[in-house]
């Protein structure tokens, strides 16, 4: 009974102890050098350029894709596309719009790329959206937005993914208004 009363007392003893020892005095420096190992590391990913790229993650603009890269990165999709077979994607749109695609499997990472020419000039906030399609069962998923290259004049869409998708081999391209519906809309070209 008696160590029932005691015990209040002593967490509130405990509680002002700790709190006096976790307060900084203001008037204390630190003796650890800001060049030392224990320093704060600096936090990778923290940076960016001018063009939105993370350069301490190897990420750097490239003129070419219209979006950052990883140039060691590049030079292995460039060996891995070389081994894909290219489809010739055409307009079903009674337009001129053209296009190549490729679909590779490398080290059970599904890799796709799309180059298209001569598209309809969007307007507004529209956009290019790329779409893998399972012909045999008409199952489909977006490989995501297409960038136009200024300097080739053309548009990209590179798509990588965890597993195997090769077994979708029709390549689409929609023409998609930004109205939030995440299904295909206006299909430009097609294989």
């Amino acid at each position: 009974m008696r160590y029932r009363k005691l015990l209040p007392i002593f967490v509130l003893l405990m509680a002002i102890t700790l709190t006096a020892c976790s307060k900084k005095n203001p008037n204390m420096q630190s003796n650890i050098p800001t060049d030392s190992p224990m320093s704060p590391p600096e936090i990778v990913g923290g940076d960016k350029d001018e063009h939105g790229c993370i350069p301490s993650a190897g990420y750097q603009w490239s003129e070419e894709k219209q979006m950052c890269v990883r140039p060691w990165e590049e030079k292995n999709l460039e060996e891995i596309y070389k081994n894909a077979p290219s489809l010739t994607l055409e307009d079903v749109a009674d337009g001129e719009s053209s296009g190549e695609a490729w679909i590779i499997l490398n080290d059970n990472i599904t890799y796709h790329r799309v180059f298209a020419r001569n598209m309809p000039e969007l307007q507004n906030d529209d956009f290019y959206e790329g779409w893998l399609v399972q012909k045999s069962t008409g199952e489909f998923f977006s490989t995501g937005k297409m960038t136009f290259n200024e300097k080739y004049q053309n548009w990209l869409l590179e798509y990588q993914t965890e597993g195997d998708k090769t077994n979708y081999t029709k390549v689409v391209i929609t023409l998609e208004p930004n109205d939030g519906d995440p299904a295909p809309a206006k299909h430009i070209i097609e294989n």
